[in-house]
């Protein structure tokens, strides 16, 4: 999908509520609720980003398109201290460790060819006792077969996540409405995990 694309999607998609993704992994840190530091994958407009901030959390928001940071960063007012934005690639992500790496619906979008070791590169920054969420796109979604896109079936997933405590590995296909308008066939693959202590 073209940059154009990508900066109408965080235009449309500001001052958004959080992802449920975002929710359901923080209620799973409720035992421990002190902020840390958190990467937000693929952040687009940072509606994520942006609450992760409210609740205290500093946050490196990566993304590839350049007007989509811009948006964020108008967003972010007196909480641009605790942000870092990073314009690139997933391979751009600082080589550090976070407490929380969060990827809602990015990964799908790393070709290929390059996907499991761009995974693999995403879990070694989540800390000892920190906690990755993500979703991706499962093999039967309607995007199925874009070129330069990845598409993952549960099984390979769990061979990914090998070494992690995993705590949510779910699959859900059905309709979906789109951020810019029409409906699409979504298969869906959410998981959180956490690296032991």
């Amino acid at each position: 999908m073209s940059d154009d694309h990508w900066g109408e999607y965080a235009r449309a998609t500001r001052s958004g509520p959080p992802r449920p993704l975002l929710l359901e992994v923080l209620a799973h840190l409720d035992a421990d609720p002190s902020p840390g530091r958190a990467l937000d994958l693929g952040s687009g407009a940072g509606n994520d980003t942006l609450e992760l901030l409210r609740r205290g959390w500093s946050v490196t928001a990566l993304d590839r398109n350049a007007e989509a940071l811009d948006v964020l960063r108008a967003q972010a007012g007196d909480l641009a201290g605790y942000l870092t934005t990073v314009h690139g690639s997933f391979q751009a992500a600082p080589r550090r460790r976070y407490r929380l790496v969060y990827a809602s619906l990015s990964l799908p979008f790393c070709p290929p060819g390059r996907f499991d070791r761009t995974f693999r590169g995403v879990l070694a920054r989540v800390g000892v006792g920190g906690w990755l969420a993500a979703t991706l796109f499962g093999e039967r979604d309607g995007f199925a077969g874009e070129p330069g896109m990845s598409f993952v079936t549960l099984d390979h997933l769990g061979t990914l996540l090998e070494g992690l405590d995993v705590q949510v590995l779910r699959e859900e296909e059905g309709p979906r409405r789109l951020a810019l308008g029409g409906e699409h066939h979504g298969h869906l693959l959410t998981v959180i995990a956490r690296r032991p202590a």
